[in-house]
């Protein structure tokens, strides 16, 4: 009950609505010191108070005027219940005025409470309405007088209610004051709130501004780490952002920075992009010499697109990755067909060279004879060439490989250059004199490959020219290594072959390294030099590449691994006449019977016993036979149930100590240098079959 009462002397408070939860403060203020005043009218209506009647009912009026305002002010009409309360205020202290004797009595201060509650609850222009209403009322009292009409006096006045009316003015002033100054205090705290409000506010502000400034770094340190161009367009094409690739991707293809309207992307207009292909293709773009791919999505927020995120995809060197690449499958199908055939033929021409030596060291043959067979003899060594070309092009070709240095080699081919080449050719050797270049390699190989680039630039300068050479040694860091041409770190060799022809056309240039690919006039040429060149620079661990200009000349550039020892010397052994046996027993193993027959003829012929067999089986069981009468195996490499290195370990495994001669012309997959045994090229002269079994039979 009491806590019910007590709540209903509280204002209300109005959520959300300070400024009105205010003016309740002041009117329930105001309203508590009309009630106080009431109750005191009423007491002094019934016991002071002559005209008690008169009195009750001004009383009754202000009690009216109070609940009415109270009922307004709890039902949220703050204005219309201070209009009210204010206007009973006024008219009750205007009767007082009269009352008291006019505006000369302490009544009057009623009014300038009025006038202070009045701004405090309506404002500004209520305050000024109140003073002047006021101010017109006071004067018109004091005009009466002066006109001869006097105040009514509605009651008399006993003298107790001059003191009743001063001490109503001074409870009245000291409520106004009161209201003043808790509305005083009630601003300052408000303002107080505010402001620190305020400063929390800033503060969150700043924060979140901090906090919003450090993921936009951080998606732009992501954005910057995509190894791809990333843009965010707008829907009208504007580029609001980029990362740091996608700046100069859109440099590069459009010439626009961000904030510039895109159009298009090299020759693709802008609408052709943000078109969606099957999942996984992208746009293809290509720039002068770069190549680029381009996918947009769309930025949607439901159903509705804000923009576009555009990726563009630098695939410059993944092209030229994939173009090698392929070229080298391409190569390697070719070498493995190429050497395939190599094989077979190999057996064929290594009966003509064998039977056309033979034939020819018979005596008494007629001399046209003789030169037929001479004929045979250089034209199956032709063709041996050409096999060793197929087999150079497909790394397959036996290389005996040895520590040298190769400026000592390159300034002797220069020598026999000089004197082959047309005299309008000028050939040069640009090369560091301190420093050293040796690698691990076969010096007739690479003469090779200095022959065939030579002889070509020769063909690309009808009209003479300059030919260079410049050697470099090379130390390649990790930030220096080139994948994409296969150039690791370490240390490298650089061999350049530069002419100033008329260069080689960019449709001819992806197949200038297939074998019989050739420019030149049918019986010109064969198309294999270049491919011999491609095939031996692979053998010796390096790497190979071409550019050309039509008309200004073309460059090979070739890199081969440097080895740290020094170029060793050697000297190459030439038998001029046929070593001969001493009647040892040679066990032949080949597969290819003419071939098998002219090897067992050759050897009958340098005095020595033969046995032969088909394949290694067939050695072994003549092997067991006769363990004491074989003195070397002659053995093919590649042949059926079991081979050449498959016979070496399987005598190994069973005791037999007889050294082997390996006879090849087939590549070989595994390396078989560890065995340490001979070997002889497909297919042989007589001379080097004669000389390495009898330096094999020398050893033991």
């Amino acid at each position: 009950m009491l806590s019910r009462f007590s709540r209903y002397l509280r204002a209300p408070v109005f959520e959300g609505d300070e400024e009105k939860s205010r003016a309740a403060r002041v009117l329930n203020a105001l309203q508590l010191a009309l009630g106080t005043v009431t109750i005191l009218a009423l007491l002094a209506s019934v016991f002071i108070f002559p005209e008690k009647w008169r009195s009750l009912i001004v009383v009754t009026g202000m009690a009216a005027v109070l609940a009415l305002s109270r009922v307004l002010m709890y039902r949220g009409y703050i204005r219309s219940a201070s209009i009210l309360i204010l206007t009973g205020l006024w008219l009750v202290a205007t009767g007082l005025v009269m009352v008291a004797g006019g505006m000369k009595g302490i009544d009057a201060v009623y009014y300038l409470s009025l006038t202070i509650i009045g701004g405090l609850l309506l404002g500004t222009r209520a305050m000024t309405i109140i003073a002047v209403v006021s101010s017109l009322a006071g004067l018109t009292m004091a005009l009466s007088e002066m006109w001869g009409y006097p105040l009514p006096r509605l009651f008399p006045v006993p003298p107790i209610s001059g003191w009743i009316n001063f001490s109503l003015s001074l409870f009245l002033v000291v409520i106004t004051s009161d209201i003043a100054l808790s509305n005083l205090h009630n601003a300052l705290t408000l303002a107080r709130r505010r402001l620190e409000e305020r400063r929390k506010a800033e503060q969150e502000r700043e924060r979140l501004l901090v906090r919003v400034q450090e993921q936009a770094r951080q998606v732009q340190q992501v954005m910057d780490t995509v190894p791809e161009g990333v843009l965010l367009l707008d829907n009208e094409g504007r580029v609001l952002s980029t990362n740091r690739l996608g700046q100069g991707d859109l440099r590069t293809l459009a010439g626009i920075a961000v904030g510039g309207v895109l159009t298009h992307l090299a020759d693709c207009p802008l609408e052709t992009l943000l078109t969606s292909l099957p999942h996984g293709l992208w746009h293809e773009l290509e720039h002068e010499t770069r190549s680029f791919q381009a996918l947009a999505r769309p930025i949607k927020s439901g159903e509705k697109s804000e923009g576009w995120v555009l990726v563009i995809r630098d695939v410059t060197q993944q092209k030229l990755i994939e173009q090698r690449s392929q070229q080298q499958e391409r190569l390697a199908a070719v070498g493995q067909l190429a050497a395939g055939i190599a094989h077979d033929f190999n057996n064929i021409m290594a009966t003509v060279v064998l039977y056309a030596q033979m034939s020819m060291r018979e005596k008494g043959l007629p001399t046209k004879v003789q030169e037929r067979l001479i004929t045979i003899y250089q034209q199956a060594l032709h063709a041996t060439q050409l096999i060793q070309q197929i087999l150079d092009f497909s790394r397959r070709a036996i290389l005996e490989r040895r520590p040298f240095d190769l400026l000592p080699l390159l300034k002797e081919e220069i020598k026999l250059l000089e004197r082959i080449l047309p005299e309008n050719i000028k050939v040069t050797l640009d090369y560091g004199p301190a420093a050293d270049y040796v690698l691990l390699g076969s010096p007739t190989a690479l003469q090779q490959v200095l022959m065939n680039l030579a002889v070509n630039a020769r063909d690309a300068m009808p009209n003479g020219g300059a030919l260079r050479f410049d050697l470099t040694h090379l130390q390649i860091t990790e930030a220096e290594a080139d994948p994409i041409h296969g150039i690791g770190a370490g240390e490298w060799i650089r061999l350049t072959v530069a002419d100033t022809g008329i260069g080689i056309p960019a449709d001819r240039l992806p197949h200038i390294f297939d074998p019989f690919y050739t420019t030149k006039e049918p019986g010109a040429g064969t198309g294999l030099g270049l491919a011999q060149v491609y095939g031996i620079v692979g053998m010796h661990d390096g790497q190979i590449r071409v550019e050309t200009e039509a008309s200004t000349g073309t460059t090979f550039i070739i890199h081969l691994p440097a080895i740290e020892t020094t170029a060793s010397a050697r000297s190459d052994v030439k038998v001029s006449e046929l070593t001969t046996g001493q009647g040892q027993t040679i066990l032949v193993v080949e597969d290819s019977p003419p071939t098998r027959q002219a090897l067992a003829d050759s050897l009958l012929a340098l005095n020595y016993q033969v046995r032969v067999a088909e394949n290694g089986q067939q050695a072994l069981s003549i092997l067991e036979e006769h363990p004491e009468e074989i003195a070397l195996v002659l053995s093919d490499v590649v042949m059926p149930e079991m081979g050449g290195l498959d016979l070496i370990e399987a005598m190994q495994q069973r005791g037999f100590s007889i050294p082997v001669v390996l006879l090849t012309g087939h590549p070989l997959k595994e390396d078989w240098t560890h065995l340490k045994v001979d070997w002889l090229l497909k297919p042989p002269s007589l001379e080097s079959l004669a000389q390495v079994i009898a330096q094999t039979l020398a050893k033991t």
